[in-house]
């Protein structure tokens, strides 16, 4: 989605952690994913003091409850 910031390449290493991949939806099958921050994206959209530097949309094909 265009208001999602990019992500890091697999194997990126931070101080403590190491992202496992580049799919913004890793994270939804248990892979660890890293977004690009603020400083390398800007996303304009706040909540409260926080930029938000993802967003996911979900989409059913049936109602659900």
């Amino acid at each position: 989605m265009e208001e999602t910031c990019g992500t890091y390449p697999p194997d990126t290493l931070f101080e403590y952690f190491t992202s496992g991949s580049d799919d913004p939806v890793a994270p939804w099958s248990g892979t660890s994913v890293t977004f690009l921050g603020t400083i390398d994206c800007g996303s304009p959209e706040m909540h409260g003091n926080a930029s938000l530097i993802y967003r996911y949309r979900l989409e059913f094909t049936e109602e659900t409850s």
